[in-house]
């Protein structure tokens, strides 16, 4: 049997495969939840306990978890850089999935606990960023280049995104007297 090995900057799957997993559970708990609520959907009342769990499920149970397991599987690759504590990581996903799934349940049926479920949650959250924080600038050896660390090509993305979007706020907006409208057609 030929088993390729591991160059030193890849991720152990079952780390990006947990927070997979896990979310694609809370994508179907949510969405059973939000079919089962479908008569108070239809009648417009969004403010049910039900409702609220679902949708913290599926934006931090979903949405959030794929991103982390995500970013666990992408950056070791895109930086050639291990990842910081593969043991971290994974107690990392232990703590989000508990505070997310504690943090449902109190929405539904508990509501007096939601300060521990939803304080879990941001200790996994804040845990994450720590990670992704610490695995900064470490090449895996002298002779690979290394450009930048995570932290500052997120910052710069973030940054250009800024920019962006300062741009189009920022462009002339024509005078409906020049034109002879009331609105531009186009807003």
């Amino acid at each position: 049997k030929m088993i390729p090995k591991q160059s030193g900057n890849e991720t152990n799957i079952k780390l990006p495969l947990s927070f997979i997993i896990f979310s694609l559970l809370a994508f179907i708990i949510s969405q059973v939840i939000i079919l089962t609520s479908g008569v108070t959907i239809i009648n417009g009342v969004f403010r049910t306990p039900s409702i609220w769990a679902a949708a913290h499920l599926l934006i931090l149970g979903w949405a959030l978890m794929v991103a982390m397991g995500a970013m666990y599987q992408l950056v070791p690759v895109a930086f050639l850089t291990a990842i910081w504590n593969e043991r971290f990581g994974f107690f990392q996903f232990g703590i989000s999935a508990l505070g997310i799934t504690s943090l449902s349940i109190s929405l539904f049926y508990f509501p007096d606990l939601l300060l521990y479920g939803g304080t879990l949650t941001v200790i996994g959250i804040l845990m994450f960023l720590y990670q992704m924080f610490m695995q900064g600038p470490r090449p895996l050896c002298s002779e690979e280049p290394h450009t930048g660390s995570t932290n500052s090509l997120l910052f710069d993305t973030s940054f250009d995104d800024d920019l962006l979007r300062l741009s189009f706020d920022q462009r002339p907006q024509p005078s409906p007297a020049l034109h002879g409208f009331d609105q531009p057609r186009w807003l």
